[in-house]
């Protein structure tokens, strides 16, 4: 069995038939875009709006520190892996923005989705 077929601590990744670090590893994501994606996947089956706050924390954090390193989205390819992932996975909408936001480390603009979404959808 690999290590991508298994999850510590809970199922809320395997429930996604393209794993989040999958992309990841596909679009060499830095940790803070990598972070995100990972809360904004598992919000509905495990922390709620907290995940949705953590991914803003990220965000911030981001923009504050300017990690060096950007994930290599932006061609083509990239453009139909994201697609790919958002499609398989049933991601909203919404969501789709906020990632899209993310990869081209536009953090404002993902925070500010966030915020919307947390404001119309506070559980």
């Amino acid at each position: 069995m690999n290590a991508t077929d298994t999850q510590v601590g809970g199922t809320h990744y395997l429930q996604m038939p393209y794993q989040p670090i999958h992309l990841i590893a596909e679009l060499q994501m830095n940790f803070f875009q990598g972070s995100i994606l990972k809360y904004l996947c598992r919000y509905r089956h495990k922390g709620g709006n907290e995940d949705l706050k953590k991914a803003i924390h990220y965000c911030q954090l981001a923009r504050e520190l300017r990690p060096a390193d950007e994930c290599t989205y932006g061609t083509r390819e990239t453009g139909r892996i994201f697609r790919d992932f958002c499609r398989e996975n049933g991601v909203p909408p919404a969501f789709c923005f906020v990632l899209d936001a993310v990869l081209w480390s536009d953090w404002d603009t993902a925070e500010e989705i966030l915020n919307d979404i947390i404001l119309h959808y506070e559980e």
